[in-house]
């Protein structure tokens, strides 16, 4: 009997120094978001949440608008299929009240104030930061309801994915990087397509018995230089093209970011 009892308090300490470790290492997250420099996340002022690239592949999304589906207070309409207009609302806001940045840069519609989420490839992303609550005095009138950032990946080895489904659907991607002694560079592209269906029944308002397709394709390229002990710079550039066609017509969407960053570390203490 004692022995047993010897037992089960050894296997309670283990089990409560791994959750004890567990919990260390969700305190030792970081984000840049939510002060526009690096803080613990348990110690932002603001509701935040992070989707690293662990997650991304654990969640298996095939597009960024099902992801962002896993975030708390995240809202979304769409007006139909894969590469259709969607719009992502933050807890109760208009959808041009999201500050979206990807890699600390602005890329919302100058027209609606809204960014195109359908364009942007989630196999090209590396993490996600989503900031709720009003920021608007770090960032504008544009981050009333939050903010979500977006950084892109910078492959730095070879990879490559091939996947086909119904509807002649497919999704082909692939990456290769290499790394130097002071740096790197990576680029990785991406096609996805699906000849799809009709977008009505027989019986809808003028029906078209037409399949209703949709195709993407995405490029993105990344490079970065360590200048010295305390310079590291980084530049990355990302094109989308989507293609969506639709009873009595088709909408074709472009997308190009181009971003270069700079952080600068002080060693002095």
């Amino acid at each position: 009997m004692q022995r047993t009892l010897l037992l089960l308090a050894i296997s309670l300490a283990l089990a409560s120094t791994s959750a004890n470790a567990n919990a260390t290492e969700q305190t030792l997250e970081t984000v840049t978001t939510a002060a526009k420099r690096p803080q613990l996340i348990d110690t932002a002022l603001a509701s935040v949440s992070v989707l690293t690239r662990s997650d991304i592949e654990r969640i298996q999304a095939h597009d960024t608008i099902t992801l962002l589906r896993h975030l708390a207070g995240v809202d979304l309409s769409r007006t139909g299929g894969p590469g259709s207009q969607t719009s992502v609302f933050l807890r109760g806001t208009n959808s041009n009240h999201v500050l979206v940045l990807i890699n600390g840069v602005r890329v919302a519609s100058a027209n609606s104030g809204a960014y195109a989420f359908e364009g942007l490839p989630v196999e090209m992303i590396e993490r996600i930061e989503l900031v709720r609550g009003p920021l608007a005095a770090l960032y504008g009138s544009d981050a009333i309801g939050g903010v979500i950032q977006i950084f892109t990946r910078s492959p730095d080895k070879p990879s490559v994915s091939v996947g086909i489904a119904r509807y002649d659907s497919f999704d082909v991607s692939a990456s290769e990087g290499y790394r130097f002694e002071r740096g790197g560079i990576g680029i990785a592209v991406s096609r996805r397509g699906s000849q799809g269906f009709s977008s009505q029944n027989v019986n809808g308002f003028s029906f078209d018995p037409d399949r209703d397709a949709s195709y993407a394709e995405r490029a993105l390229v990344s490079a970065d230089t360590q200048a010295n002990a305390q310079l590291k710079v980084s530049a990355n550039i990302l094109r989308s093209l989507t293609d969506v066609e639709f009873d009595e017509g088709r909408s074709r969407l472009v997308q190009r970011q181009f971003g270069v960053n700079a952080v600068y570390q002080n060693s002095e203490t």
